[in-house]
């Protein structure tokens, strides 16, 4: 069951001393979304801090926002009134910096793009339901990947045609990035459900009742594991590096037989084992190119010799395959001269 696999790792990783981390939650109201959240945030891996607005203003629960703790994660919730509402509007500013992994749920007509910069909106007059489908140019990215593999290859329809379907908000919220799942209009063009938006790391989800997925049966399990993995992305999108290649020494002499090591990870920093590695040297000067002969010494764990009697400038480049896309990719520039 990979749902409680995730969820076993996340209590073990725990266990052995990591950091809990910090979630704040921030909703204008409180919806089945909401809830939904709250459940799958409550287990020991974060912390939880959630405000809810009152309709007699200020928040559910009378909470006070005197002194809130940095947060590693940072999900508003929004059906048109956080950036409106001057208490969360305020909080809002208070918490939010450019680095912090933040998550949008737009349900209805938020104005965030007001807020957040590199966002931006566009009121829409329908508001009927659809099915979001992956893009095929979201598999650049590897929440683009994780999200087609879903549907095995060869199988009939589409695994997110099997889930509830989503109400469209009047406004939509978007960026410059890979758009991951998306709904389909008129002359092909497409409307981001959820993006990732680049250079920022900020998840952007357009529609109402994305809680569904959180609980229908047929769906629960692969979904509730997708989604700890889009987590796992926003908590560690600054250090993560899902390819590295390393050599000791870049200065090289002509026929000098030198190690390669080649490291492979999934999206919570762990050894990736269904990856397909290929390290492959390219002459700079002449274009020629040579896949090397890699040897695996555990999970993730590769390694080669580069030994060669041509000197010149060469660029060694690390990559790897998974669910027939470029999961990462990681190079290195070496000199070989002649002692």
């Amino acid at each position: 069951d990979q749902a409680g696999k995730f969820t076993s790792d996340r209590k073990r990783r725990v266990m052995v001393g990591k950091k809990r981390f910090r979630v704040l939650l921030l909703a204008d109201a409180l919806t089945p979304l909401v809830t939904e959240l709250q459940r799958v945030y409550s287990d020991t891996a974060y912390q939880l801090t959630n405000y809810v607005s009152s309709k007699r203003g200020g928040f559910l629960g009378g909470k006070l926002i005197k002194n809130i703790p940095p947060a590693d994660l940072l999900i508003l919730l929004d059906n048109g009134n956080l950036a409106v509402n001057p208490q969360t509007r305020e909080l809002i500013q208070r918490v939010y910096r450019d680095t912090l992994p933040t998550i949008v749920f737009n349900e209805n007509k938020s104005e965030l793009d007001q807020m957040i910069k590199g966002l931006r909106g566009v009121t829409l007059s329908r508001s009927e339901s659809f099915t979001p489908l992956p893009v095929a140019s979201g598999k650049s990215h590897p929440l683009g990947i994780l999200a087609g593999s879903l549907t095995p290859a060869g199988a009939a329809g589409d695994y997110w045609t099997t889930l509830p379907p989503l109400l469209a908000p009047e406004r939509w919220i978007s960026g410059t990035g890979p758009i991951i799942l998306s709904r389909v209009e008129s002359k092909n063009e497409l409307s981001p459900v959820m993006q990732i938006i680049t250079d920022k790391p900020v998840l952007i989800c357009n529609g109402l009742g994305w809680w569904r997925w959180f609980l229908r049966p047929p769906g629960q399990a692969q979904f509730s594991a997708y989604w700890q993995q889009v987590t796992d992305y926003l908590l560690r999108i600054r250090q993560l590096k899902l390819v590295k290649i390393h050599i000791d020494r870049k200065n090289l002499s002509v026929g000098e037989d030198v190690p390669v090591s080649l490291q492979v990870q999934d999206l919570d920093g762990r050894p990736l084992a269904d990856g397909a590695p290929v390290v492959t040297q390219i002459n700079l000067s002449t274009g020629e190119s040579e896949n090397l002969r890699l040897n695996q010494h555990g999970t993730g764990d590769y390694d080669t010799k580069l030994r060669t009697l041509t000197s010149g400038r060469f660029l060694l480049t690390g990559a790897v395959q998974r669910f027939g896309e470029v999961w990462g990719t990681d190079s290195v520039e070496i000199v070989r001269a002649h002692v």
